[in-house]
């Protein structure tokens, strides 16, 4: 995916979560970042040992060993990944209970850096499939914010506005846990309010999903819920997005995307994000470095540097063109510098980076760049300075076009001068004879209809 598209997703979620309507989705693909933490795929993996169970009934290599050689081996169909845990179950309960508790942590010291992560982003839900406690064990003061939900009680008896739902149970319960094929047919029964309640998010909240893949059997849940409510209702565009999938792959198949697209589902592939700086020691894997830096970004604007800088002032600028005149402080802001002040006409900024990207950007000698030097100019700045924190550097770039464009506009002329009522009388005036030409086309537009009529 390239850069530009992923930035604009980042933008996206961060204005979600500002506004409270980001709902966060996290799949086993988020717990596997924990060292020895299962996916799905793997808990039921030790189910089919557990049993003896083989794929490739026919295949003469079941008898050597059928993981070592095997493809088919552990690639589960839907089907499977339900029906194995409910053979499990229904062979020994106790065996069932065992699987579950040696090979899901209950450790209450582990503080998973993507949990505080989530918890940064503040969203206005966070629903888990998981069984662990890596949401509610992390460190993150935003925690304290959120009630933990597993059953229908827990949303009655909650005080605050906030959930953590635990949609498949808590392995702190076993009762609670949803896994086996009974769990799933019966879950409408079992959680009717929490179903109801996740199904009214959908409705006027952004989701956005990690750690799934595309086939997750919870993913195609969501969908079928997703066209109930679009088709029932009939009142839901089949262009609305209800929530994003965050992958990561080296490429996602356009059978797969359509058929997300279609659903009302974005599908967001991380794996070209580029990483930023002091990611925690506990993520070795990329994915999971990519993931946390994805939110990362999301949660802090300043880290947008790991992009290219000129695609970063392209879009500062196009959203700037809407505007005759910002203020200095304002474009810095918009620019996202880390630090600077103003010294009579000098900009002066304190890194390296933010200093020369900037200076790169003025020189591309593009529209746009001639545009963000004349919002300079126009705010007062005729040098950019560099007086690094970083380094003994120090320069200073003089802006070519020192004409601020403003002075031709006789409204700020008048003013600049004090000229009040000279300012009052012209704005006046303009805006009576902008009634007398909408008066007059109105007039004209009567005249053609009562021709056309006649």
């Amino acid at each position: 995916m390239e850069h530009k598209e992923l930035l604009k997703y980042i933008r996206l979620f961060r204005e979600k979560a500002n506004t409270n309507k980001l709902i966060i989705f996290v799949g086993a693909g988020v717990s596997c970042n924990v060292k020895g933490m299962p996916s799905w795929r793997g808990l039921v993996e030790k189910m089919d040992k557990s049993i003896g169970y083989f794929k490739c009934t026919d295949c003469e290599k079941k008898k050597k060993g059928c993981k070592q050689d095997c493809k088919e081996y552990n690639n589960y169909s839907s089907d499977e990944l339900l029906k194995i845990p409910q053979y499990v179950y229904n062979k020994s309960k106790k065996r069932y209970n065992k699987i579950l508790e040696e090979n899901i942590m209950h450790d209450m010291t582990i503080d998973a850096p993507i949990s505080k992560e989530i918890f940064n982003l503040a969203p206005a839900h966070i629903i888990t499939t998981n069984y662990d406690r890596l949401l509610e064990n992390c460190s993150n003061i935003q925690k304290e914010n959120y009630a933990v939900v597993i059953r229908d009680k827990d949303l009655l008896d909650s005080t605050k506005s906030k959930y953590i739902i635990k949609m498949h149970g808590d392995i702190s319960n076993l009762d609670t846990i949803v896994l086996k094929e009974a769990d799933y047919l019966n879950y409408t029964q079992d959680h009717v309010l929490i179903e109801m309640f996740v199904k009214s998010l959908l409705a006027n909240h952004t989701f956005l999903f990690l750690g799934y893949t595309l086939n997750d059997y919870n993913i195609k849940l969501i969908i079928n819920w997703i066209n109930y409510i679009r088709d029932k209702n009939k009142a839901l565009s089949k262009d609305t997005k209800f929530g994003y999938i965050a992958l990561d792959v080296p490429k996602v198949s356009k059978i797969q995307q359509c058929y997300f697209e279609k659903n009302n589902i974005g599908v967001i592939n991380l794996n070209t994000l580029s990483l930023i700086e002091n990611i925690p020691i506990e993520l070795t894997d990329d994915r999971g470095k990519r993931l946390y830096s994805f939110l990362k970004i999301i949660g802090n604007p300043h880290l947008e540097n790991v992009f290219d800088s000129h695609l970063l002032y392209d879009d500062v600028v196009q959203f700037m063109s809407n505007y005759s005149y910002i203020d200095i402080k304002s474009i810095c802001e918009l620019l996202y510098f880390k630090n600077y002040f103003i010294e009579g006409k000098n900009l002066v900024l304190f890194y390296d980076e933010v200093y020369d990207n900037l200076i790169s950007y003025i020189n591309s000698d593009t529209d746009n760049a001639k545009f963000l030097s004349q919002c300079f100019c126009d705010a007062g700045v005729e040098n950019i300075v560099l007086s690094s924190f970083n380094s003994q550097r120090r320069e200073s770039y003089e802006i070519k076009n020192k004409t601020q464009s403003l002075l031709s506009n006789p409204y700020f002329s008048l003013y600049l001068s004090n000229k009040y009522k000279e300012l009052s009388d012209m704005s006046l005036s303009k805006l009576d004879n902008k009634l007398k030409l909408r008066t007059s086309k109105i007039t004209v537009d009567l005249k053609n209809s009562i021709v056309f009529a006649a």
